[in-house]
């Protein structure tokens, strides 16, 4: 029987990379698909708030920023973006509490995201994640809602004066769910990004060469449970494939 070193396994599996089409893991947490085409806003001056609503996926745990579109706004207008858990998981805000804080400031143009930093905050079970605009003046519609099918009935709003962000309601503001405002379905422009574990750091040494393929080689001819990298249940050809398009995206 002919036998193929690991050193030529490894040099083939590498110059496979070339041919694959690598993609970044998923990092954010969204219910849009990038394009608002419905604004709110409110009558009179007042606090403004929306959020979405979103259950914690495995190995993203970890939000660091958030992400909010705005379609027709001025630029420079001041507003604060924040991180709730919802510890029952059943979309619940009057129990939310908050996490996390931070502020941005508008941007003029259509569809146009700005990115606020936070700082970093486990969730658990589920979370909420929101901006609170002071309306003055009232004329200004800064929520973006995406109203293109498919929806996913996961977004709310509240107005009133004040919206604290530790204490919702102090001021009298209610939720309310999207639906119920506009008599159709829709989906905030606002998204959650997380710190996604780098996979292709397979040997968990900070860095990404050749060295993770050697791990990741001897983890699958040993059967590891660990080399199910496409976590299908099987260890396979697939998780090779899956490994090696991690490895040249990098992390």
């Amino acid at each position: 029987m002919k036998r193929i070193s690991l050193h030529h396994t490894v040099c083939a599996l590498i110059a496979l990379t070339s041919a694959l089409a690598a993609a970044n893991p998923e990092s954010e947490y969204y219910w849009d698909d990038s394009t608002g085409e419905y604004t709110l806003g409110y009558s009179y001056p007042t606090d403004l708030a929306w959020m979405n609503w979103f259950p914690v996926q495995p190995g993203r745990e970890t939000v660091t920023a958030v992400r909010v579109a705005f379609t027709g706004m001025p630029d420079g207008l001041p507003f604060t973006i924040h991180v709730w858990a919802d510890p029952s998981g059943f979309e619940d805000l009057f129990g939310a509490y908050l996490l996390s804080s931070g502020s941005g400031v508008t941007a003029s143009g259509v569809n146009q995201w700005v990115v606020v930093d936070t700082p970093d905050v486990t969730v658990s079970r589920a979370f909420w994640v929101g901006v609170i605009f002071h309306l003055d003046p009232a004329d200004y519609s800064p929520a973006l809602l995406d109203i293109d099918a498919p929806n996913h009935h996961h977004s709310w709003i509240m107005y009133g004066e004040p919206i604290l962000p530790n204490d919702l309601f102090s001021g009298g503001a209610y939720p309310y769910h999207i639906e119920t405002v506009i008599n159709r379905g829709g989906d905030w422009l606002i998204r959650a990004d997380t710190t996604a574990p780098c996979g292709a750091d397979f040997n968990s040494d900070g860095a990404v060469n050749t060295l993770d393929v050697l791990a990741f080689l001897n983890a699958w001819s040993a059967g590891d449970p660990g080399a199910d990298f496409n976590g299908d249940g099987s260890i396979n050809t697939l998780d090779v494939l899956a490994f090696l398009n991690a490895w040249s995206a990098g992390c």
